[in-house]
């Protein structure tokens, strides 16, 4: 018998919430790279509205291409959360035996070396997970049906989340330009 937590993430996948963390991870992800580099500019409309555009199309994309990223991010994401945790305790453990671990770490990670190492554990982690062969399949594999027969009241409400969220970073923009 399955136990109430496995219940109601079975029931949020079978919704689609899963893809709409994508959205929300990729959101704040987006807007904060745009506001950093200040690509477009510095005002927080545009970069607001071309973070929102492209977390949604990051959004859709499981739709439009009929593969879903859900499973890989989340294997991803444990894979990464896994190697912090082990790094985090080889931390504890060689702070044992290296007083000024902070500092002989800060040296050591000035090195373009330690750069491309873990330019090489990201890509090496994002292959495992299958995180990599999947936008590989979806580039280059066949596209799926676009439209799958969605009941119209979800489609209302997903739809009013969006206005409501469009109407939330223009209300904050204008408030900001006014003070």
């Amino acid at each position: 018998m399955p136990n109430p937590f496995e219940t109601v993430i079975l029931k949020l996948l079978d919704i689609g919430f899963y893809d709409f963390l994508l959205f929300l991870l990729a959101l704040p992800i987006l807007f904060a790279i745009l506001k950093k580099t200040k690509m477009l500019g510095e005002s927080p409309i545009v970069n607001g509205l071309i973070a929102f555009v492209s977390a949604f199309l990051i959004f859709s994309f499981p739709v439009i291409t009929g593969v879903s990223l859900t499973y890989s991010m989340t294997n991803l994401f444990m894979q990464f959360m896994m190697f912090i945790i082990i790094i985090l305790f080889a931390m504890i453990i060689s702070s044992f035996f290296y007083p000024d671990l902070l500092g002989m770490l800060a040296k050591k990670f000035t090195h373009r070396t330690m750069l491309y190492t873990a330019i090489v554990i990201g890509l090496t982690l994002s292959i495992i997970s299958g995180f990599l062969p999947t936008i590989l399949t979806a580039v280059s594999g066949p596209r799926a049906p676009v439209g799958p027969v969605v009941n119209p009241d979800i489609t209302n409400f997903v739809a009013g989340v969006i206005i409501f969220i469009v109407v939330l970073i223009v209300a904050a923009a204008t408030t900001l330009r006014s003070e």
